[in-house]
């Protein structure tokens, strides 16, 4: 796992933003769609596929605030 950045939510000093032209542009993971969809693509990245049907392990992700 690598870490990209820190940042303190209560604290918009600690975010960095990098504007990047469209093509570069990626849709914030933080929807179930958004999530599963950037999961598959690491995940094909990687080699891997997924299987909902006969899945040889299956990931559980929890995100606090």
């Amino acid at each position: 796992m690598e870490k990209l950045s820190t940042f303190n939510l209560s604290d918009y000093s600690t975010f960095h933003v990098k504007v990047v032209g469209e093509e570069d542009a990626k849709v914030s993971p933080f929807t179930k769609s958004g999530l599963k969809r950037e999961f598959t693509e690491q995940l094909t990245g990687l080699g891997l596929s997924t299987d909902s049907g006969s899945p040889d392990f299956t990931v559980k992700i929890s995100i606090d605030f």
